[in-house]
């Protein structure tokens, strides 16, 4: 499902490159399509969805998790739709950045077989460290979100395991780790090993969580946020809490 271009020189354009990345979900594509994509220059050519929004949900027993969810954006009168613009949060399938983020931002290996949690971790982790967050100027890839007739991700962990309720158990284990990133805990973990080497895998110290939840209006008590407008609008974040300040 991938177009015959790339992301690169979008990169270049964003302001604080190579501090960047650039993250959206793609739209549902079919892998028996064989029709080429209009060139972006189309009139036809949404403009593509961001992660604007995130909802507090049950991780499967006594913990809270986040799930972000994409919107819909309408660039305010004169905003440059040709660049990237900020964006609040990154997908775990789809997200371009310079390679150099891996060294920076070292991805964490004590969250095995999470997956509603994992966005969030990597979205707090990223923009503390100084990365700023963006959606794509145009979709450059289509995926195949449904597939009924084959194992999901958290259907294949119990299969391993012979356990049916293994994935849901895990995630209400390991969730307390990423409370701890985004500075809320609704109750104390099982165990005092789901903090292990967490200062190894911690936020940075660019910018700050509550620098993170305030900027993309989460509001954490009441487990509750709303999309902010410069997200939804193509504006630039807040220049307080901006990599460049």
């Amino acid at each position: 499902f991938f177009r015959d271009y790339w992301l690169v020189e979008q990169m270049k354009l964003t302001p604080s490159y190579p501090l960047s990345v650039i993250s959206n979900y793609p739209p549902g594509g079919d892998p028996t399509d064989e029709r080429e994509w209009k060139p972006p220059t189309s009139i036809d050519e949404r403009i593509p969805g961001a992660l604007c929004g995130c909802t507090f949900e049950d991780a499967g027993g006594s913990h809270h998790t986040v799930r972000l969810t994409e919107t819909s954006r309408t660039f305010q009168r004169g905003v440059d739709s040709g660049r990237p613009h900020h964006s609040c949060f990154v997908a775990a399938g789809f997200l371009i950045a310079h390679g150099s983020i891996v060294n920076q931002v070292a991805f964490d290996p004590f969250m095995p077989y999470l997956f509603m949690g994992e966005e969030i971790s990597l979205s707090i982790r990223f923009w503390t460290h100084g990365y700023d967050i963006y959606g794509p100027t145009v979709d450059v890839l289509q995926h195949e979100y449904v597939r009924k007739e084959s194992p999901k991700f958290w259907e294949s962990v119990a299969m391993i395991f012979n356990n049916g309720g293994m994935h849901n158990g895990l995630a209400d284990l390991i969730i307390p780790r990423v409370q701890l990133l985004v500075g809320w805990k609704d109750t104390p973990a099982a165990v005092d090993s789901v903090y292990t080497r967490a200062d190894q895998f911690a936020n940075g110290e660019v910018r700050t969580a509550m620098q993170f939840v305030q900027t993309m209006n989460i509001q954490v008590r009441s487990l509750q946020q709303t999309a902010p407008k410069w997200c939804l609008r193509g504006l630039d974040q807040p220049a307080a809490t901006s990599s460049r300040s």
